[in-house]
Parts: C-alpha cells; sequence; structure tokens
C-alpha cells in the first residue's frame, strides 16, 4: 500500500538545508515510527526515487535474512566488494555507513522501532 504523505510546504520551501526541509524531516520520521509501531515493514521512497527494476525479491530475501533497516546511500560510487556481489549482495558496512545515509528510500522492519523512535527524539 501506498500512504500518501500531505504537506503544506510548497517546493520552494522544501529546498535542502531550509527550514521547511527540517521540517519535511520531521513529519518523514513521525510516519515512519508510527508505521512501525503498527507493526508494518516500511519502504520509504521519496516521490523522485525512480526503480529500474523490481527490488522486492532483493529485499525480500534481506528481510528473509532478518534485516532491519536498509538505507540508500549518496554521494559515492559502487565498492568493488558490492561490485562483485551483485546479484544479490549488499555492500560491506566500512562502504555502506557514512554520511551521505539517504533518507529518500529505506527500508525499515517493526524490528527498528525503536531507532525510528530515537531518530524522532533526536528532531526533537
Amino acid at each position: 500500500r501506498c500512504f500518501p504523505l500531505k504537506s503544506s510546504i510548497g517546493a520552494d520551501e522544501a529546498k535542502w538545508g531550509s527550514p521547511g526541509f527540517s521540517h519535511m524531516g520531521r513529519t518523514k520520521a513521525l510516519l515512519v515510527r508510527t508505521l512501525l509501531e503498527l507493526n508494518a515493514t516500511l519502504l520509504f521512497a521519496d516521490v523522485d526515487v525512480v526503480f529500474l527494476r523490481d527490488p522486492l525479491p532483493y529485499l525480500g530475501r534481506q528481510l528473509a535474512a532478518h534485516a532491519q533497516l536498509l538505507f540508500h546511500t549518496d554521494g559515492f560510487g559502487s565498492s568493488p566488494e558490492a561490485i562483485a556481489a551483485q546479484p544479490p549482495g549488499l555492500e560491506t558496512p566500512s562502504f555502506g555507513i557514512t554520511p551521505e545515509m539517504n533518507t529518500g528510500l529505506f527500508l525499515m522492519a517493526p524490528a527498528a522501532a525503536a531507532l525510528a523512535a530515537a531518530w524522532c527524539a533526536a528532531l526533537d
């Protein structure tokens, strides 16, 4: 199911780093926390995300392996480890955990509800 996230923030007010962008991030975190508290597994994709192939088989394998959190990253290319592991591997943590984690595309399972609550608390 898709859940539209309505906002009164206009596109000009939600540019990266602006107060509107900050408000949008807080709203997103609250939505995530609420859905995880309802025991939903959440695949969040911003409106500007394009899937070039069906991600569900890959995500299903990760959930079956007990993944709780998968994030898209920005700011760098694929590591040799990720390229060698394709398909279906994940990048190793030394390449995948950086300040460039992007909340425009992520998956969270209900087991990550405490993290979502901490995310909300950090934004307050």
